[in-house]
C-alpha cells in the first residue's frame, strides 16, 4: 500500500486546484481586487514623501525619461540605455505624458508610480495563492510592496524596477490556472527584465520551471522570459557604461545586515553593533525567518530558499557595482535606500512561507496559539516598515507649475530653443523645447541634451 502523503508536503509544479468563480463570485472577486487596489493608492497618496506629490518631477523622471521622451524619435527611445540598460517601464510612462499637456506630467508620473505598486501587490497576492495558501499570508506578501520603506522610490517611476523585480520573482512561481494569467505573469516578468537587467538572477528559477512545468501556458513566460532578457543584453552590449564603483565583495554581508536585516526587524532603530557581531546577529534572524518553511519543506521550502538565494545575488551585484556617493553603511544606517527595497520585499516573501506552515492540525489551543503567531508577527512586520518610512530628506523642493513659469520666462528673455526646469532633488534639472512650453515664437533649432546631473 502506498505511503499517505505528509500534509504540507505538495511538491512544485503540482498546484492547488484553483477554485472556479462564476457568476456573482467572480463579480465580487473582481470587486474585491478593484477596491484594495484603490485602497494601496490611497495610502500611497496620504504616505508623506516631502514634496508636493501632484505638482513635483523627480531626478531621472524629469531629467532624462521626460527629457527625452519629447526631444528623441518614439518608439526607438525606448532602446536608448540609461545608466547602461534599458528602461521599459520608465520610458512608456514617459511616452504616455508626451500626449498630454506638458503640465501634467508630475500627475503621470507620480500617479503612475502609485498605481503600477498597487497593481503588483494585488498581482503577487494572486499569484501567491499556491505556495502560501491562506490570504492572511498572501497579503503579508503583497502588503510589502507598499508598506516597504521606500526611500528615494517613492513617487517616482525611475525606480519601479525594484518592485517589479520582486513581482517577477512571484511570476516566475505561479502556475497560472488559465491563459489570462499565465499571460498577466508574462507580462510582469517582461516588463522587469526590460526595465533592469538584475532581474536575471531569476533565471535559475525559470530554468527550474522549464524543467517541471510542461503545459503550454506554463512555458509562455519562459518564451517571454528569454526574449525580453535578450533585448536587455543586447541593449547593455552597445551601451558602453563603464562599470560604477562600489563596495568590495567581502562587505556585502555586514551592509545587507545593516540596510535590509536590521531595518527589517527594528525599523529605523540605530544599533552599537559593528562588524561581526552585528553579521551574526542578522544570520541568527535570517535562520528564525526561513528555519519553519525549511523543516515544513515542499512549496514553503521552495519559497524560502529561492528568495534568499535570491536577495543573496542581488545584494553582492549591486553592492559591488553600486556608486559610493550612497551613504556608507559603516557611519549610517539607512533602510529605506533604492538597494534595500527588493531585498527587503523578498525577506517579506520567505517569512510569509515560513509563517504559511503555522497550519491548525491539533487541538483548539494550538490552532489559537498558532493563527496568533503568524497573525501577530504579520502585523508586527508590517507596522515596523510601514511606521518606519521617512520623508525625503530634500525638502520641498520646486514645484513644476512655478518652473514652468520660469522656464517660459527664460525661452523669451534669450530667445534659445530650450529652458531648464529646475526639479527635485537639488541640482537636477529638466531641459524642454521651449514649444512644448507653449511659448510662441522661439526660434526652431536642434534640441541640447542636456540632462543635469548623471546619478542613479
Amino acid at each position: 500500500m502506498a505511503a499517505a502523503p505528509t500534509p504540507g508536503r505538495a511538491d512544485w509544479p503540482r498546484r492547488v486546484p484553483a477554485v472556479r468563480l462564476t457568476g456573482s463570485g467572480r463579480t465580487a472577486a473582481i470587486g474585491g481586487y478593484l477596491a484594495a487596489i484603490a485602497g494601496c493608492v490611497l495610502l500611497l497618496v496620504i504616505t508623506p514623501s516631502g514634496r508636493p506629490k501632484w505638482n513635483s518631477i523627480y531626478a531621472e523622471d524629469g531629467a532624462t525619461f521626460l527629457h527625452q521622451a519629447v526631444t528623441g524619435s518614439w518608439p526607438g527611445v525606448i532602446l536608448h540605455p540609461y545608466g547602461g540598460y534599458m528602461h521599459l517601464v520608465p520610458r512608456l510612462i514617459a511616452g504616455l505624458a508626451t500626449i498630454l499637456p506638458i503640465g501634467w506630467a508630475p500627475i503621470v508620473f507620480t500617479g503612475s508610480s502609485m498605481l503600477i505598486r498597487a497593481l503588483l501587490a494585488a498581482f503577487v497576492y494572486r499569484a501567491s495563492a499556491d505556495h502560501l495558501g491562506a490570504p492572511a499570508f498572501r497579503l503579508l506578501a503583497a502588503a510589502a510592496f507598499i508598506a516597504v520603506p521606500a526611500g528615494e522610490t517613492r513617487d517616482n517611476v525611475a525606480n519601479l524596477h525594484w518592485y517589479l523585480i520582486a513581482a517577477a520573482f512571484w511570476a516566475v512561481l505561479w502556475q497560472a490556472p488559465s491563459w489570462g494569467g499565465a499571460v498577466l505573469g508574462t507580462v510582469v516578468a517582461v516588463a522587469a527584465i526590460d526595465s533592469d537587467p538584475l532581474t536575471l538572477a531569476l533565471a535559475p528559477l525559470v530554468l527550474l520551471r522549464l524543467a517541471t512545468m510542461r503545459r503550454r501556458r506554463d512555458q509562455l513566460l519562459l518564451a517571454g522570459y528569454v526574449a525580453a532578457a535578450v533585448v536587455q543584453l543586447l541593449v547593455v552590449t552597445h551601451s558602453g557604461n563603464a562599470d560604477r564603483p562600489g563596495f568590495p565583495w567581502y562587505r556585502v554581508g555586514g551592509i545587507a545586515a545593516e540596510r535590509v536585516v536590521l531595518p527589517f526587524v527594528a525599523g529605523r532603530t540605530q544599533t552599537n553593533l559593528t562588524g561581526v557581531g552585528l553579521l551574526l546577529v542578522a544570520l541568527a534572524i535570517v535562520a528564525v525567518i526561513a528555519w519553519p518553511g525549511l523543516r515544513a519543506g515542499g512549496r514553503a521550502r521552495l519559497v524560502v530558499i529561492a528568495a534568499l538565494a535570491v536577495d543573496t545575488v542581488l545584494l553582492i551585484v549591486m553592492w559591488q557595482h553600486g556608486e559610493r556617493s550612497i551613504a556608507d553603511p559603516s557611519r549610517t544606517l539607512r533602510g529605506n535606500s533604492r538597494y534595500t527595497v527588493t531585498p527587503t520585499i523578498l525577506l517579506v516573501s520567505a517569512l510569509a512561507a515560513s509563517l504559511s506552515t503555522f497550519k491548525p492540525r491539533a487541538a483548539p489551543l494550538l490552532r489559537a496559539g498558532n493563527a496568533a503567531i503568524a497573525g501577530g508577527v504579520s502585523a508586527l512586520v508590517l507596522c515596523i516598515m510601514l511606521f518606519g518610512q521617512t520623508t525625503s530628506r530634500h525638502g520641498a523642493g520646486p514645484t513644476w507649475h512655478a518652473q514652468m513659469r520660469v522656464a517660459r520666462a527664460e525661452c523669451v528673455l534669450t530667445g534659445e530653443p530650450n529652458a531648464g526646469l529646475a526639479i527635485d532633488p537639488s541640482g537636477w534639472r529638466s531641459v524642454l523645447p521651449c514649444r512644448l512650453l507653449g511659448v510662441s515664437g522661439a526660434p526652431a533649432g536642434g534640441v541640447l541634451f542636456q540632462p543635469g546631473k548623471t546619478g542613479g
